[in-house]
């Protein structure tokens, strides 16, 4: 997960996601100024990575 909101915002998504996904296989990262400059300051990314 990406965010460029707080952590505290980034953390309440991840809580959401643990229904779906265990917490200890969600990495965090802050969002890049690239990135950041073209969703805004409150946007959050999410990715799936499929092990196979």
């Amino acid at each position: 997960m990406d965010y460029g909101t707080t952590p505290d915002e980034a953390d309440a998504l991840i809580q959401r996601l643990d229904s779906i996904f265990p917490v200890e296989a969600i990495r965090r990262f802050t969002m890049g100024p690239v990135a950041g400059a073209h969703v805004g300051p409150r946007g959050i990314a999410v990715s799936l990575i499929e092990e196979v």
